[in-house]
């Protein structure tokens, strides 16, 4: 079983062009996770296990 991961948690991106980033979650559907990058606020989706 996968971590719950709750909106407004700060999460680790491991893969894609924002990989090695923390960001933070602002909607979960299905199997994406849609997140907005701390530093530069710029909103983007990626897979939920491609977070920890």
């Amino acid at each position: 079983m996968e971590k719950q991961i709750k909106v407004g948690e700060m999460v680790f991106v491991k893969v894609g062009k924002m990989a090695g980033t923390y960001a933070v979650v602002s909607s979960v559907q299905d199997k994406f996770v849609y997140l907005r990058h701390l530093v530069t606020n710029i909103e983007f989706r990626c897979k939920i296990g491609d977070v920890a």
